[in-house]
């Protein structure tokens, strides 16, 4: 019997692929192996499995991002794995999805949402980091964002072939270095020598 959050992850792996509006419940339904008829038991509407299953993609990211923050112990160690895991999950979007995603007016409130409650867990690393001194006293989550929004495009224009977790991470640890202090750097290295 087909469980719910396998067709949440089917539709999500298929939309992330293709954007919002290729989907078709014939390609859920054979993919799946079941009838459109099974998916409509568990979603009344196309446009609800949407809605339901684009949430699902990203709530697994925020799960991933609010459990490695909760559980790393050294703050500036769990800034870079989120940032790494952040990177690899929109890596592996393609860009029709992203622009889909972000201009839909249905998933408007629950993307303010997800950038609050990320941006609260950052702002926790970073306050964290700076109080233990590895970040630099006046560094801002705001600036550290703007490091990497600055980025992005460069991140996600790089191609699929030629990403890496490796990369991702060689890439997080040189921005986040040029904020920190220099046990913050000590500590971004030896990361690094022990991630290589």
């Amino acid at each position: 019997m087909i469980q719910k959050e396998k067709i949440l992850e089917c539709t999500f792996a298929h939309l992330s692929q293709s954007g919002l509006k290729s989907v078709s419940m014939d390609s859920i339904a054979s993919a799946l192996k079941v009838s459109k008829k099974t998916i409509y038991n568990f979603f009344p509407s196309k446009s609800e499995l949407i809605v339901e299953s684009v949430k699902y993609g990203f709530d697994i990211l925020s799960f991933k991002v609010e459990r490695t923050a909760r559980c790393m112990p050294n703050p500036l160690v769990a800034l870079v794995f989120v940032a790494v895991e952040t990177i690899k999950f929109y890596h592996s979007l393609e860009s029709r999805f992203i622009s889909d995603v972000f201009s839909s007016k249905t998933l408007e409130g629950y993307l303010s949402e997800i950038k609050s409650r990320s941006a609260q867990i950052r702002e926790k690393m970073v306050s964290e980091a700076i109080d233990k001194g590895l970040i630099q006293k006046g560094q801002s989550v705001e600036l550290i964002a703007l490091i990497f929004r600055d980025k992005w495009p460069t991140i996600l224009a790089t191609k699929k072939e030629n990403f890496t977790a490796t990369w991702a991470f060689d890439i997080v640890t040189t921005l986040l270095s040029g904020v920190c202090t220099s046990e913050g750097r000590n500590v971004l290295k030896e990361l690094k020598e022990n991630y290589s």
